[in-house]
């Protein structure tokens, strides 16, 4: 645990919260075309890391992802990559 601590402090983050990338109505705009799924996994990750630490939420990380990338909106989401074309996700 110490050694992922370590490597979480190293951690340099370059691109700030901040950019308005994710901000005001176009924001909103992207954040809801994504997967319902990896939308619903990201603020549950979100959520457990402000209360229960990011060392403990990165820990359980992985297992998120795997559960994720066995969804149809994974599949949905590569295909439509290599079709090049706009997802069509249906939260499954």
């Amino acid at each position: 645990m110490e050694n992922a601590r370590a490597r979480f402090d190293a951690l340099e983050f370059d691109a700030p919260l901040s950019n308005g990338f994710w901000h005001g109505e176009a924001g909103h705009r992207r954040i809801a075309a994504q997967a319902p799924l990896a939308v619903q996994a990201t603020l549950a990750s979100a959520r457990a890391s402000l209360g229960q630490g990011p060392i403990d939420e990165a820990a359980r990380l992985l297992d998120r992802a795997r559960k994720l990338m066995d969804s149809e909106d994974a599949a949905e989401g590569m295909r439509s990559f290599v079709e090049r074309r706009e997802a069509k996700f249906t939260g499954r």
